[in-house]
């Protein structure tokens, strides 16, 4: 049975169906289990106008019952855990009615650390879950959270920006059977994007060399030959490399012009097997700006089948710090819709800034930018994220509330209220939040900050004693303020779900070892050298690369596993 058939194609639908009917049955019972108390409506599932493709559904409250009519089996799960959540919170009300997702195409890069050979020219790679021994049984249990946080895809590669492909290392991890993970994703309705990394020499190589071409394009084929049912194709472009402007037609060619051979290229190998993902990637402000003159023309020119992928902000995909894209502005100005669709990347997983495991927020993205998406052809926002947590977390709250921002229009502040009510029924709503966004003002400070310490931000030179001095007071004194806000508010410690103050100590440990590294002339206080209260530890060293996990039966190590669900 080949994958173009009529047979195959049945065949993979039944399988589809049959998974989400498999895990709407578990959600539906997990929910009759957990209900409050008995006036907790109950659960009437019904399917009507069925598709696979249809993840709308209608709620309705009458006599105790809530009733849910859904458009096939993956449209119930997600009625069931938006609901699910909202009955918990006593907010059922505003999730009622009509329920279409504003965005068709939903889907989180997690970080991928472990690199994987599919071809000699060609490597993939992966999260570290993909490659655990008991990967298939940790694979149900992503596809479950993914869904319940909202999203509805997985891009799968590296997030490392580089202006170059590297050559596939040496030491590369043996391939697990990486077509049945992803026919597991399928099944559970989640679509898959692949960004390979394939070996072109970076001193050498341009797109309009005959055996490049050659390469990519047998690569592209043994893609899709491994993996023949992925739904989309990711690629970073090269168009910045020193090799591929260099070349003797890129010097008679304009920027948009040695880009747009570049999309070209990339569509003439899919063969319109998948969509391709064309992501622009920019480090700095200049970038962006040169970008920006001929972005719209490109966008006119590109496929129909292919999406534009760009960073929210004026730098790399971590500096939530920085400016606007200024494509932003230039969408907003012009009269015309774009003819591409479009798909901005949003740090939602706080890379580089806690990766929850502060007690911050960064809902502004969602506000800054999800406001920005209408009248030109958004298909949807790509959510970065080092991993997904349990339920209940600092991330979870981040993730979800993105997720349902992707789903409906309603305020941040009322989705993170429910989100408080269901999983923290015993913390203050409103205050949190306020702790939080105090917190998320030091985060954004310190990432500024790690840019500038890099060599990386904007402002291109390093900050000067008294600069240095201004920022660094600033941020101790709002950590202060934070401390001083919790000391004086009744809140209870818990057993199970460390609480946003339990979370502040390691936060503020961990912002005055930073403070200390990116700001070597900044002399820190004795008074906040060391607090009475203070941990000897906390989660971050000063590179923000990988958490340390904490001694066992620590509040630490509960935080840490709670934020890291597999």
């Amino acid at each position: 049975m080949t994958p173009n058939s009529e047979g195959y194609h049945a065949t993979k639908i039944k399988s589809i169906m049959r998974k989400c009917q498999e895990l709407a049955a578990i959600l539906a019972a997990e929910y009759a289990e957990n209900r409050i108390d008995k006036y907790s409506p109950a659960l009437i599932l019904s399917l009507k106008n069925w598709s696979k493709k249809n993840e709308s559904f209608r709620s309705s409250y009458s006599a105790g019952k809530l009733t849910i009519e859904a458009g096939s089996p993956l449209a119930q799960i997600y009625a069931i855990c938006q609901l699910n959540i909202a009955s918990k919170a006593c907010h059922l009300a505003d999730y009622l009615g009509e329920s279409h997702p504003r965005f068709p195409l939903r889907p989180l890069w997690l970080k991928a650390n472990i690199e994987i050979p599919l071809s000699p020219h060609m490597t993939l790679h992966l999260p570290d879950f993909m490659l655990a021994e008991d990967a298939s049984l940790l694979l149900p249990r992503f596809c479950k959270r993914l869904l319940e946080c909202g999203y509805n895809a997985i891009l799968i590669g590296t997030q490392v920006y580089s202006k170059t492909t590297p050559i596939p290392s040496p030491q590369s991890t043996s391939s697990p059977d990486l077509k049945a993970m992803l026919q597991q994703f399928h099944d559970h309705g989640i679509k898959v994007i692949l960004k390979p990394s394939i070996a072109l020499d970076s001193h050498t190589f341009s797109f309009f060399e005959q055996k490049v071409q050659t390469l990519l394009m047998t690569s592209i084929d043994t893609l899709f030959q491994l993996f023949p049912d992925i739904d989309a194709f990711f690629w970073e472009s090269l168009w910045q490399t020193e090799a591929y402007r260099s070349h003797a037609t890129a010097f008679e060619s304009t920027d948009p012009e040695i880009v747009l051979s570049e999309v070209r290229l990339l569509e003439k190998c899919l063969k319109k097997q998948a969509k391709l993902i064309f992501y622009l990637p920019n480090s700095s402000e200049k970038e962006a700006y040169q970008q920006v003159r001929w972005l719209p023309s490109l966008v006119d020119d590109m496929g129909p089948g292919s999406i534009l992928a760009f960073n929210a902000v004026c730098g790399a995909l971590y500096d939530d710090h920085e400016n606007n894209h200024p494509l932003w502005n230039a969408l907003r100005e012009s009269p015309d819709t774009s003819a591409t669709p479009l798909m901005p990347i949003l740090n939602v997983g706080l890379i580089k800034q806690g990766e929850g495991l502060w007690p911050t927020t960064n809902f502004e993205l969602i506000d800054r930018f999800l406001s920005r998406c209408y009248r030109h052809q958004f298909i949807g926002a790509i959510g970065l994220t080092g991993h997904l947590p349990q339920a209940g977390s600092v991330l979870d709250c981040n993730l979800w509330v993105l997720g349902q921002s992707l789903w409906r229009n309603l305020p941040v502040t009322l989705l993170a209220e429910t989100w408080f009510k269901a999983f923290r029924p015993k913390e203050n709503p409103l205050f949190c939040l306020k702790i939080m966004a105090l917190a998320r003002s030091i985060a954004l400070d310190m990432s500024f900050l790690r840019a500038n310490f890099e060599g990386k931000d904007s402002t291109s030179e390093p900050l000067k004693n008294e600069a240095a001095k201004i920022f660094g007071d600033s941020v101790l004194a709002r950590l202060k303020q934070i401390k001083w806000l919790l000391d004086n508010q009744k809140i209870q410690k818990f057993s199970q779900t460390p609480s946003i103050k339990e979370h502040f100590p390691f936060f503020a440990r961990d912002i005055k070892q930073l403070l200390t590294a990116f700001l070597p002339t900044f002399n820190l206080p004795l008074s906040h050298s060391m607090e009475n209260d203070e941990p000897t530890s906390s989660f971050w060293k000063a590179d923000l690369e990988t958490p340390i996990c904490g001694e066992k039966n620590s509040i630490m190590e509960v935080i840490f596993s709670q934020n890291h669900y597999l």
